[in-house]
């Protein structure tokens, strides 16, 4: 294992390359950390460590934990952050995207935490979760099935690590402005926001390490999100 300098911390951040992930691997840097990136894509932000997987396999899941148990002696924290939301209603969704779904937002958040768990004693676990899978969404049901047993996963593995000192926490980061996401998408969501807004992934980024440093509240679900969903169980 690589030796680590006294006092610097590192994190381990899947889904680094964009977005959520990107915003993550800035603000961990700029915090002092060790930033490694797990993603099929090199993140963009200089000075991350790149640890290119595909995380709906689950081969390049496994493998990605073994070059980070070699790599590294010790982590101070595991964001879960890669995730993929197919959209279409069941009658239109096959088994493929139900079960890429599972791996992507599960099992492979699953199988780091569990390969990883000797390097994280003392440290922090944040699985990314989404208030779909507390509550569910016509048109999300593999999303919602995926995410909600991330929570519950959650809840379950705090339990079961307190004696080793490690923390688990879920977060629902909410909806954010993206450049991927259509602009009629974000003046629908700021219409269903209770302050008329919607996150940035910076904003939400922010949210996530307040909740990494937190001291007490480990196995419970933290919300960063206003909307008031006036259409969530509706098609239309």
């Amino acid at each position: 294992m690589a030796d680590q300098i006294p006092g610097l911390k590192t994190a381990l951040i899947t889904g680094g390359s964009r977005g959520l992930g990107e915003a993550l691997c800035r603000l961990y840097l700029e915090k002092g950390f060790t930033v490694v990136s797990v993603s099929r894509n090199p993140s963009g932000v200089r000075g991350v460590e790149n640890c290119l997987a595909d995380l709906s396999s689950p081969r390049d899941t496994v493998s990605c934990a073994e070059r980070i148990r070699e790599g590294h002696g010790r982590l101070d924290l595991l964001i879960n952050n890669a995730g993929v939301s197919p959209a279409s209603l069941i009658a239109n969704t096959d088994e493929e995207e139900y079960e890429r779904a599972v791996q992507v937002n599960f099992n492979a958040a699953r199988a780091l935490t569990e390969s990883l768990r000797g390097l994280l004693r003392g440290g922090c676990v944040v699985n990314i979760a989404s208030r779909t899978g507390v509550e569910g969404r016509a048109g999300l049901c593999a999303y919602a099935a995926s995410k909600g047993l991330l929570i519950g996963y959650t809840a379950g593995l705090a339990g079961e690590m307190r004696a080793e000192g490690i923390r688990v926490f879920a977060v629902n980061p909410g909806f954010m402005k993206t450049g991927m996401v259509l602009p009629k998408t974000v003046e629908k969501q700021t219409r269903e926001s209770l302050l008329n807004a919607v996150s940035t992934p910076e904003a939400s980024a922010r949210f996530v390490y307040w909740v990494s440093c937190l001291r007490g509240g480990s196995g419970r679900l933290f919300d960063f999100d206003s909307r008031i969903y006036k259409s969530w169980t509706s098609l239309s």
